[in-house]
């Protein structure tokens, strides 16, 4: 097995990997489903994966090399700055969530997500993503490889850090990744700045033109 990626903040996993029997098909998207694991009903093999990203993975892998330069320590700032907005949740917290969401689940083995190239997709029938936050931050590269190793027919879903369980097709996950990059790119906080700014002046003169009218009139 591969060593675990560790958190140092909270001794657990940043990322892992492992495969259980769950309710599958329709019903892993029940709200209470405990009854179909209790009856045995359509247990399927369920690959699922836990991953605690950070905001800017690719920034941080071309910066590897100058740990202590200047724009490292902004996006480390970033990276911080998106964890603390988003809350991600840890992996005994996803854990939890997946009891009461889809079932109890006999887990005896976890592995580090660099074993998911060597694993036999044709056996996986389905897939849950445990995004620790509500979008799943530098998820991009592990849904990546889910989608192109995926056999045909094998769904995709998500449980996220706020309980939410939901099928994931390529069409929403297209829109997640739009929500991402406005995120993380601050494409509207910014126009929000540029409106400001062009408004407070107009509105700045319109107000000196037109309230002395007012007084006299």
């Amino acid at each position: 097995m591969s060593a675990l990626t560790m958190n140092p903040e909270t001794a657990e996993p940043r990322s892992c990997c492992f495969v259980d029997e769950a309710p599958g098909g329709r019903h892993v998207l029940k709200l209470c489903n405990q009854q179909a694991r209790q009856d045995g009903q359509n247990q399927v093999s369920t690959l699922f994966i836990f991953h605690r990203g950070d905001a800017y993975p690719g920034i941080d892998r071309l910066l590897a090399r100058w740990p202590h330069s200047a724009v490292r320590s902004v996006i480390a700032r970033l990276n911080r700055f998106h964890d603390g907005r988003a809350n991600p949740r840890s992996l005994a917290y996803m854990k939890e969530t997946i009891n009461s969401r889809i079932g109890s689940l006999g887990v005896e083995q976890m592995n580090d997500l660099s074993i998911l190239p060597r694993i036999d997709f044709s056996e996986i029938d389905q897939i849950v993503l445990l995004w620790p936050d509500a979008n799943g931050m530098g998820w991009f590269n592990i849904e990546r490889q889910v989608f192109r190793a995926k056999k045909a027919g094998t769904h995709v879903y998500v449980l996220n850090g706020r309980r939410r369980l939901f099928e994931l097709p390529r069409s929403l996950w297209r829109e997640y990744r739009v929500r991402r990059f406005l995120e993380k790119s601050f494409i509207l906080e910014i126009g929000v700045i540029v409106l400001f700014f062009i408004t407070a002046p107009v509105l700045t003169l319109w107000d000196m033109v037109f309230e002395p009218r007012r007084r006299h009139g």
